[in-house]
């Protein structure tokens, strides 16, 4: 990346003795910035496995074929990524467009104890469906747990609803909302009446999107709060407050 940043430098006809050096090129994009590289995910996409896989292992011929559906399918993953970059730019311009990133987070056990005995009880589980507003980086968690409602689509739907009616003002006339394409919990007719709800509800608001980004390329705003959520939850001694963690995390 440095030498990257030294190129385009150089590119702008910038003198290379005034161009910063590798040492405080570091320290401003790793403490002052707070940048890092992170670590890879171990979950990748089916696809994609799949593609190399068979890159592998096809003759000549057969690798031409896949090698051309592999870049299909990488380019329509990262034409998703631009346009979600495209809307979260637009409302910056029009502020009675609001763009929010949703997603629920992996199921949290109740109470979260790290014992090996403990592995094999019953658990108590609870879900947290996230919220991002993007327009105002601000987040909203709705939590509850097994006991309350299961994790379907009417659930997501009743989240969006509520939310909807305490956030969204007079001002505001369109919703962007992305998620990844999960069916049981974005993709279903109890989200389509949900925001017919919404819309009916909240006369001003004229336009809901709903955009997907494609299977196995889903990274989303509010997956970087459900880390912080997790490692809120590590310094909490009390393994039932939850709330607490997800309180703590300081999106």
């Amino acid at each position: 990346m440095y030498e990257l940043y030294k190129q385009g430098m150089l590119d702008q006809n910038t003198p290379e003795i005034d161009i910063p050096k590798l040492w405080l090129y570091t320290e401003i994009f790793n403490n002052e910035l707070n940048y890092s590289f992170k670590v890879p995910d171990n979950d990748t996409c089916d696809k994609c496995d799949r593609y190399l896989v068979q890159l592998k292992q096809s003759t000549p011929e057969e690798r031409m074929v896949v090698q051309r559906e592999y870049d299909q399918h990488l380019t329509e993953s990262s034409d998703r990524y631009a346009l979600k970059r495209q809307d979260k730019s637009n409302w910056k311009v029009n502020k009675k467009h609001k763009v929010l990133t949703v997603d629920l987070e992996k199921c949290l056990p109740t109470p979260a104890l790290t014992n090996a005995q403990s592995f094999y009880s019953l658990k108590l589980w609870t879900f947290n469906y996230t919220i991002k507003d993007v327009s105002k980086n601000h987040t909203t968690c709705c939590m509850w747990d097994e006991s309350v409602a299961g994790k379907g689509g009417n659930e997501m739907a009743s989240c969006l609803l509520k939310w909807a009616l305490v956030n969204v003002g007079k001002e505001v006339e369109e919703i962007t909302i992305w998620s990844d394409n999960c069916p049981s919990q974005n993709r279903n007719i109890n989200s389509v009446l949900g925001y017919f709800t919404i819309l009916r509800q909240i006369p001003t608001l004229k336009v809901i999107n709903h955009k997907y980004l494609l299977r196995g390329h889903t990274h989303l705003e509010v997956d970087s709060d459900h880390s912080l959520i997790e490692r809120a939850r590590k310094r909490i001694p009390n393994h039932d407050s939850i709330r607490l963690a997800t309180a703590g995390a300081k999106f």
